[in-house]
């Protein structure tokens, strides 16, 4: 046997080994793809059924942002950003924030005729000679919290002073 034909026959064996290898590998591929279900589904309860295709797919998430307009808003230097809803008052934006932001607290009392005084924030209490007093854009407060207004961008910073701090 020549050397030629030697090679022809080696190249002719390898051509069929590598045949029968992407045959088998190709029939085996298919009993890995994913199969579909069909299903009845009625549409009325007189009419027959309908049939579809259900394919299983995963669940999708989706994160909405929150863009309702807020507040920047501290408690003796902790910093929050308090989403408001237009027209609230500040007293009524602190409750909705608390009962959403389990890490913010206060509470106080009403005075009928004079509206709501803040006692407690995070629970730290008023006293010593101390109460706890707002500032709206860094000017001192001059309505309570049960009637002043507040707006998108506002700045609240509360603080604990003696009456002849503020």
């Amino acid at each position: 046997m020549t050397q030629k034909k030697v090679y022809s026959a080696f190249g002719i064996v390898i051509l069929a080994i590598v045949g029968i290898s992407s045959m088998y590998v190709r029939s085996h591929d298919r009993d890995d793809e994913p199969t579909q279900k069909t299903e009845s589904v009625p549409t009325t309860e007189n009419a027959p059924p309908v049939l579809g295709t259900v394919t299983p797919q995963a669940p999708r998430v989706s994160v909405i942002p929150d863009t309702r307009p807020t507040i920047a808003f501290s408690v003796e230097g902790t910093m929050y950003q308090m989403p408001i809803v237009v027209g609230e008052t500040l007293e009524q934006a602190m409750e909705r924030f608390e009962n959403e932001n389990h890490s913010f607290s206060f509470y106080g009392k009403k005075i009928p005729g004079m509206g709501f005084f803040v006692t407690e924030m995070n629970g730290v209490k008023e006293g010593g000679g101390k109460y706890w007093v707002y500032y709206l854009n860094n000017v001192s407060a001059t309505l309570g919290i049960s009637m002043q207004k507040i707006k998108e961008g506002d700045v609240i910073r509360w603080e604990k002073r003696t009456p002849n701090d503020y």
